[in-house]
């Protein structure tokens, strides 16, 4: 198993007793959450971190009155407004604006 700590690649080499090697090439890339969204009201939309298949930890909306989010990150546009959902991955944090309109 490879753990990757930040954005980059690696290659990595595999000799068999025949001085063979295998190259494979293991690419990591930073979370990303999209950085606006905008939504009807009544739309809901499950929300993903790009870039990892790992999965949030946790996810919080600023005004839940607005745009509610469950732990597992299913978005749900309540009512026109503004509100910032919150992701958190391990010490980090990403954020999006979502628009209720």
């Amino acid at each position: 198993m490879v753990t990757a700590f930040k954005k980059g690649s690696i290659k990595l080499y595999k000799l068999d007793g025949k001085k063979k090697r295998t190259v494979c090439t293991v690419k990591a890339e930073q979370p990303k959450l999209k950085s606006v969204l905008i939504l009807k009201t009544g739309k809901v939309k499950i929300l993903k971190l790009k870039g990892t298949k790992l999965v949030a930890d946790s996810w919080v909306s600023s005004n839940p009155e607005v745009a509610n989010v469950t732990a597992s990150g299913v978005l749900t546009a309540a009512k026109p407004g503004t509100a910032t959902v919150t992701a958190k991955l391990g010490k980090h944090t990403y954020d999006c604006t979502v628009v209720v309109k």
